[in-house]
């Protein structure tokens, strides 16, 4: 009787996973899978080469600062160019927890909801805290604008972003003193965290 093996133990991690989460090596043993599992085997080179890695990401950077440069002017130029510039309030459930500023909602909202369902992945913790908590979920996260601009009015980017800045200190000192509590690092001035 020929009894198919589907899981290998790493001799790094001591865990046993499944073959899928170990290299292709025909030389090592009878299975053809490395000994080591992927994330054992990426943590090990890292620690390796650690210095290489180091002089080869600020090498790439010096590199290309230009081409970075200019597609950070591109980025700025079609958000400028689409999306909704506001402050708003992002609500778990029916409650507002949060309020923020931004040039381009529609892009935002995507960045609270990607952070929010990755477990402690937002940076705003007492937000994160609460989302899991109460064991919420994307639909769950509501945003509302509490102000809207207009970016034509606004001879530059920075000059519309310190708008907004402003604006969202107002917003969050009003909130505030109606007694809500939100969940913006710090208590009424400008400029939230994600």
């Amino acid at each position: 009787m020929n009894k198919e093996v589907n899981e290998k133990r790493c001799y790094k991690c001591k865990e046993a996973k499944p073959l899928e989460e170990f290299h292709n090596d025909r030389r090592c043993y009878a299975d053809g899978k490395k000994g080591i599992c992927k994330p054992c085997r990426s943590k090990q080179y890292y620690e390796n080469n650690t210095e290489y890695l180091k002089q080869y990401s600020k090498q790439y950077y010096e590199n290309n600062a230009e081409r970075k440069m200019n597609w950070q002017r591109q980025y700025r130029k079609r958000i400028m160019s689409e999306g909704t510039a506001c402050v708003y309030g992002l609500y778990l459930k029916e409650d507002i927890k949060y309020i923020g500023e931004t040039l381009c909602l529609e892009r935002r909202k995507k960045e609270h909801h990607r952070h929010l369902d990755a477990p402690r992945s937002h940076r705003n913790k007492k937000l994160q805290e609460e989302f899991d908590k109460h064991n919420l979920f994307k639909d769950d996260v509501t945003f509302k604008i509490l102000v809207e601009f207009n970016k034509d009015e606004y001879e530059s980017e920075e000059l519309l972003k310190e708008a907004l800045l402003v604006e969202e200190a107002v917003q969050i000192a009003a909130h505030k003193e109606r007694g809500v509590d939100l969940y913006n690092s710090n208590d009424g001035g400008p400029g939230g965290e994600l």
